[in-house]
């Protein structure tokens, strides 16, 4: 479905999506497990996950397998400009 705009990320959502943009960056890719994400983020598993599953919920980001997190867009990005 479409964008949540009016989502506001919390905290540890912003350093998920922080290491999504950064990966996107350093690989071109921004397709990311759990336990890659986990690399980049101090933080725990339980809350990692609870933050993508609130992004993905957004439409912020994707699951387009089982354990693989895309990053789809952060509508903050378009309207900034």
């Amino acid at each position: 479905m479409g964008q949540n705009e009016d989502h506001s990320p919390g905290p540890i959502e912003e350093e998920v999506l922080s290491a999504f943009k950064k990966e996107r960056q350093e690989t071109g890719e921004s397709r990311m497990t759990p336990a890659m994400i986990r690399e980049h983020v101090d933080n725990s598993k339980q809350n990692v996950n609870y933050a993508l599953d609130q992004l993905t919920a957004a439409g912020w980001v994707r699951q387009p397998a089982t354990g693989i997190y895309e990053f789809a867009n952060d509508p903050r990005e378009d309207s900034d400009a």
